[in-house]
């Protein structure tokens, strides 16, 4: 330890000695050291002077297992009452908490929840604290529990040549960025899938697409991974303990690139994911530095991003979001110069952005999407189509699709219009012949980004923009190659054409034309969308297709009861039922005490009613003979 090193840590014990002593009631200390040795003997010398003090220091050792110090300390007060009147407030000395590095996202997230819980009763509490934290630990308290951190009375930083064992804690940092959110993830760089819930007559929302996982040249140790998953130690030879710690880091590590090779083939279920970050983070506990060290934190964020999407509760879902983000940002801080690997930067930053986008479904929403956008617009800096033309037009998708977000919540015209921009963008590096589902897809969210825009600006125009991009996309996107996506594209379109006919001084056959266009495109959805849901087990599109059915069903009665289109009477009969049906099974689909069960049933009732309109009281009953015994109850008393 160098001498000007020695005077600043006697600087900082007599600075924290001092506050000690000074015995008031409701202070949070930070000790920040990463030497376990040089923290115990200032630990030691403190705990010697302890007479001179005018209340206890109270040395506790964190249980890793139950990280909540809290329920120590009560225990503590509870079998020592003599503390409390003559002694009033006591500091407890918290020590090892760096050993939490060693532990999973759970109960790391149990620590941070206890430092929540403090600041939420500290003007209850009669005690202070002190806490011994390794500079990562120090950082990321800072930045994940601000609320807690903004409480603190006193910093004391000690420096030591022996570094704690262990790589950096995996809880979550909140991290400033340029930048914000994003989609596609590589597992050297990475996936984010986005799909907004429609409503009915809206369309469906933007997509993003799971990057495939690059592969990775196997360390030295031979291990294999069986394809039966059983427990760790079942999965696992053992490994002699007369290995070095970089020998074991490897070996650790080539088990996590087969699992990562597992998961690139789509073998990604939660319990698979567990254990390759489980891998990950062996390798990391025997070693932090590694040549390849941002690709293995990408990879580590990466597994806990796609864990995140397959949580056994919602819970575990935003801890793992967590996981990633503080991940990334580890990875990031591996990279002393982005120039010389600004690929690998850029895919992290990629990544973050994606990390950000799930986020922003769960807290500060606006907040995390301007993040998002603002990481993808980072990865775009170092990303550029002339170094790597589809990976590039793959983040302009993601950055288009952060905007498609924000444009929900904020600023709709602008923050559209900066999502059509870079979807352009992105549709101008996908070859529609040589990866056509992408470059469909790309058609499809900018479709959906102009279909918004004509709410807000330029109704017509943007419409016909939309219905542009829809059919370019509907060319490429069938019912045989993608059925799910098909279904989508044409619900979309069958809305936008379905739009298109309320805009003024439209002809009346231009008018006809549209609606049969959207009846088209609706028949094509629902088709679709049914027979999906057939299947066994059933495969779930992306929009309300039971909503789909009703728009079905009101484009038809249109084209039936409007007298201005030239229909024949067996036409507009057809049409009407047409509309019957498609309102059947909307309403055969939902709970009866539903409001939409009743919204569907107040549309077959107006259509039974037209029906007899168009063809007397024969019509009425060619109705009634195609709706189900049970209902009738229902709608007869309505039909006066």
């Amino acid at each position: 330890m160098s001498a000007s090193s020695t005077s600043k840590n006697m600087a900082n014990y007599h600075r924290l000695q001092q506050a000690l002593q000074i015995g008031l009631r409701r202070q949070i200390f930070f000790a920040v050291c990463d030497n376990v040795g040089l923290r115990d003997r200032i630990s030691q010398q403190l705990h010697a002077g302890d007479m001179a003090r005018p209340s206890p220091l109270v040395k506790l050792t964190l249980d890793v297992n139950n990280p909540n110090f809290l329920s120590a300390i009560a225990t503590f007060l509870k079998q020592n009452p003599h503390t409390t009147p003559s002694l009033p407030h006591p500091t407890f000395e918290i020590v090892g908490i760096e050993e939490l590095t060693r532990q999973g996202a759970r109960v790391q997230q149990l620590f941070i929840r206890t430092l929540r819980r403090i600041e939420r009763h500290l003007k209850k509490v009669e005690f202070s604290l002190l806490l011994w934290v390794s500079k990562p630990w120090f950082n990321n308290i800072r930045q994940s529990v601000p609320e807690f951190w903004q409480w603190h009375t006193g910093i004391f930083e000690f420096t030591g040549e022996q570094k704690v064992l262990g790589h950096r804690p995996t809880s979550p940092q909140y991290a400033l960025l340029k930048g914000d959110r994003g989609t596609e993830v590589e597992l050297r760089d990475r996936p984010n899938s986005a799909k907004i819930p429609p409503s009915e007559g809206t369309l469906t929302g933007n997509e993003e697409e799971f990057p495939r996982v690059a592969s990775k040249t196997p360390p030295v140790i031979s291990a294999s991974v069986p394809e039966k998953r059983a427990s760790t130690s079942q999965q696992r030879e053992p490994v002699p303990q007369t290995y070095s710690r970089a020998t074991m880091a490897q070996y650790y590590l080539q088990i996590a690139h087969q699992y990562r090779d597992r998961i690139a083939k789509g073998e990604a279920d939660r319990a698979t994911l567990t254990e390759a970050i489980q891998a990950y983070e062996q390798a990391l506990q025997y070693q932090e530095t590694f040549p390849i060290a941002a690709e293995i934190y990408n990879d580590l964020g990466n597994f806990y991003w796609l864990r995140s999407r397959r949580p056994d509760s919602p819970e575990q879902a935003y801890a793992d979001l967590e996981q990633a983000l503080f991940i990334y940002q580890e990875a990031i801080a591996t990279l002393s110069d982005r120039t010389a690997m600004p690929q690998t930067y850029a895919m992290i930053q990629n990544n973050l952005g994606a990390a950000y986008g799930d986020l922003a479904r769960y807290r500060d929403l606006a907040a995390n999407l301007r993040h998002s956008i603002a990481a993808y617009e980072e990865a775009l800096y170092y990303r550029t189509a002339e170094n790597n033309a589809l990976k590039y037009g793959s983040t302009q998708n993601n950055l288009g699709t952060a905007y498609w977000h924000l444009a929900q919540h904020e600023n709709p015209p602008e923050n559209l219009q900066a999502a059509i921009a870079a979807y352009t963008e992105a549709g101008k590096h996908y070859d529609p012949e040589g990866d056509p589902l992408n470059w469909a897809m790309i058609q499809n969210n900018l479709g959906t980004a102009y279909w918004n825009l004509s709410q807000h600006e330029k109704r017509e125009t943007h419409l016909r923009s939309a219905i542009d991009c829809y059919e370019k996309s509907s060319i490429y996107r069938t019912g045989e190659n993608a059925p799910v996506a098909c279904a989508a594209t044409q619900n979309n379109l069958g809305t936008a054409y379905w739009h298109l006919t309320a805009i003024d001084g439209l002809e009346v056959t231009q008018k006809q034309d549209y609606l049969e266009r959207a009846l088209e495109s609706y028949q094509i959805a629902t088709q679709l969308a049914h027979h999906l849901h057939r299947q066994i087990p059933p495969v779930k599109v992306n929009f309300n297709f039971l909503g789909t059915y009703n728009n079905l069903g009101l484009v038809s009665y249109q084209l039936a009861t409007e007298e201005q289109f030239s229909l024949s009477q067996s036409e507009k009969l057809q049409h009407l039922e047409t509309a019957l049906q498609a309102h059947l099974q909307a309403l055969i689909n939902v709970a009866q005490d539903s409001e939409n069960y009743q919204t569907a049933l107040n549309y077959i009732i107006r259509t039974v009613r037209a029906f007899y309109k168009q063809g007397g009281i024969e019509g009425q009953n060619l109705a009634l003979s195609q709706v189900p015994g049970q209902l009738l109850p229902q709608l007869l008393p309505n039909l006066g």
